[in-house]
């Protein structure tokens, strides 16, 4: 079964069924202030969880959380929406295009011809709290290497009074 989303649970679903079945849910929080503007197939207005604004052939070829690979073909410049929030961290990996933000969803806008474009999500929070594991890590592995010729010296001192 493909991927698609759901508006409404109700009492029929719950999360664990949704994710079961391949399925997102587009209110699974217990939160009423966060909001988003994709549409769930159980809604009017649903296009797909992927499409052209202009004339093309698009077809999604690998999807995960963080990643989605399609191929297009397109004959005039166009957008392709992804039925998701658009958040910063999408970029273009593979494919040419310009990732923006259309409605809150997350927009591509491609150049006419046929391509592979692959969509990732890197988060910048992420990033830099991996730059200061790694500069930490570095930190300490340098200070263990200081201190541990320092100690074994005190130690044989220690031994030979």
């Amino acid at each position: 079964m493909q991927f698609r989303q759901m508006r409404q649970l109700g009492a029929k679903f719950n999360m664990t069924h949704v994710a079961e079945a391949n399925m997102g849910a587009l209110e699974c929080y217990e939160y009423t202030d966060i909001t988003t503007n994709a549409v769930g197939y159980d809604q009017g207005g649903y296009k797909g969880e992927q499409y052209l604004t202009g004339p093309g052939m698009l077809q999604l070829t690998r999807w995960t959380p963080n990643a989605l690979s399609y191929d297009v073909t397109v004959f005039a410049p166009t957008v392709l929406i992804v039925n998701q929030n658009y958040e910063t961290g999408w970029h273009l990996t593979e494919g040419l295009g310009e990732v923006s933000s259309e409605n809150g969803l997350i927009a591509v806008r491609l150049p006419t011809g046929k391509q592979h474009l692959k969509l990732v999500y890197r988060s910048k929070p992420f990033d830099y709290g991996l730059a200061i594991f790694v500069l930490t890590l570095a930190a300490l592995l340098l200070l263990w290497r200081y201190e541990c010729p320092r100690a074994n010296t005190e130690l044989a001192n220690c031994q030979s009074d």
